[in-house]
């Protein structure tokens, strides 16, 4: 995750943990600003809503919980940039995406991760279901797509999370 690779190479741990905590409300707020206009609501409300987000209960009580709060406060922004995705097919967008649920793998805490994936899949099965399909394929090859690259972003996180778990007790 590149904020903890930066913080904790240059800061002091405190300082560096802090820091952390700030950047992720900060990204929490922030992607939910983005997607929320990007959902064509107005400034005030897209504010309102980031203030909700980024204050709710859920962050305010997993504070403790360091990894769930960075993987919680990536969620706006990977659906922002599916958002993008659909709207315009093109790669750029498909490796914008993939490298927001990319860094939400390499916070460590893959409940979230699961939980942006099912919803991720629940969101685009609602655009395919009640919006007009035009390019349709196009989309779900870059769907694809940004999912592979997905992969090969966090393939050096996933591939020894796999080998552990099949030598674990719980495989």
């Amino acid at each position: 995750y590149l904020p903890n690779l930066l913080f904790f190479r240059f800061f002091p741990l405190v300082l560096a943990y802090n820091l952390n905590l700030v950047i992720s409300y900060l990204l929490a707020s922030l992607g939910t600003y983005l997607f929320t206009r990007k959902m064509g609501l107005s400034s005030i409300s897209s504010f309102f809503a980031a203030f909700i987000f980024t204050f709710s209960g859920f962050l305010a009580v997993h504070l403790n919980h360091f990894n769930l709060i960075q993987a919680a406060s990536l969620l706006p922004l990977v659906f922002w940039s599916a958002l993008f995705l659909w709207e315009k097919p093109k790669l750029k967008y498909s490796i914008l995406a993939a490298f927001f649920i990319s860094q939400q793998i390499f916070t460590g805490h893959f409940y979230i991760v699961f939980i942006t994936c099912i919803g991720l899949f629940l969101f685009w099965l609602g655009k395919i279901l009640f919006e007009k399909r035009n390019n349709l394929r196009k989309k779900l090859v870059f769907i694809s797509l940004s999912f592979v690259i997905t992969f090969i972003f966090s393939a050096i996180q996933l591939l020894p999370t796999i080998e552990l778990w099949q030598l674990s007790q719980r495989s």
